[in-house]
């Protein structure tokens, strides 16, 4: 309240296949906003140090996620996290599992994120693989497989972080795979321009749940031919400078 220019944005999908998903995504994205609240307001002119307690935080409360519900032989809960917090001259993004953190300027799309999962190229960041295998990755068979989820303990300095100049975003926009696996690049872009920008995440999700994706090259071994819309849970969630 003190100032409503220092924002925390926070995308969390809970994972499928365990019986807790929806705690470990409801438990973190609660437990970062109370973090948030209670940062010193002094802290909106330094991200190098929000950057640093930003991902201590991630850490602890994963490890929270663990004793509560998880044990080394069982994990009955687990979530994906996408967050950024917007402080006066810089932005900082964290994010675990496949989530993903986009950034729109001059209308043109930048992930800002590499996808912790079994299908993503080992030798590629996410600035140097192309919208071509981005866009394939979503009908690997495979892809659902996480590589990294919040409900383990982890080591703060392993968590994927950025600290990005206000100046080279427009939008930054926060995505479950629900929303990702459905739209090609060039859609997602489209979408995150055309649109006013009150309404361009409920336009990402609203396309992701009504329309299915299609394989140009069709299915083979490894690949499904239909990724069918609504499959998963999509969540969109931006901010807009501009």
């Amino acid at each position: 309240p003190e100032n409503n220019n220092f924002k925390l944005i926070v995308v969390s999908d809970g994972m499928g296949g365990v019986d807790y998903g929806e705690k470990a995504s409801q438990y973190i994205t609660q437990q970062l906003g109370i973090w948030f609240s209670k940062l010193p307001v002094s802290l909106y002119k330094e991200p190098n140090k929000v950057q640093e307690l930003l991902k201590a935080e991630i850490a602890k409360i994963s490890g929270e996620i663990y004793d509560r519900w998880n044990t080394p032989d069982n994990i009955n809960s687990g979530c994906t996290l996408a967050t950024a917090v917007v402080t006066e001259k810089a932005t900082i993004t964290a994010t675990v599992g496949d989530s993903r953190i986009y950034c729109v300027k001059d209308g043109e799309l930048t992930l800002m994120s590499r996808d912790e999962s079994a299908v993503w190229p080992s030798n590629k960041t996410q600035f140097t693989i192309s919208n071509k295998e981005l866009d394939d990755l979503r009908f690997h068979i495979y892809n659902n497989q996480i590589t990294r989820c919040i409900g383990y303990r982890m080591n703060s300095s392993s968590i994927q972080s950025l600290i990005i100049d206000n100046s080279l975003y427009d939008k930054i926009i926060l995505l479950s795979d629900g929303v990702t696996d459905l739209l090609t690049q060039e859609e997602i872009k489209i979408i995150s321009t055309v649109f006013p920008p009150h309404m361009v995440a409920e336009q990402l999700v609203q396309s992701a749940i009504t329309n299915s994706a299609k394989r140009p090259a069709g299915a083979d071994n490894l690949h499904n031919g239909i990724v069918s819309a609504g499959k998963d849970n999509a969540t969109a969630a931006m901010f807009s400078r501009r």
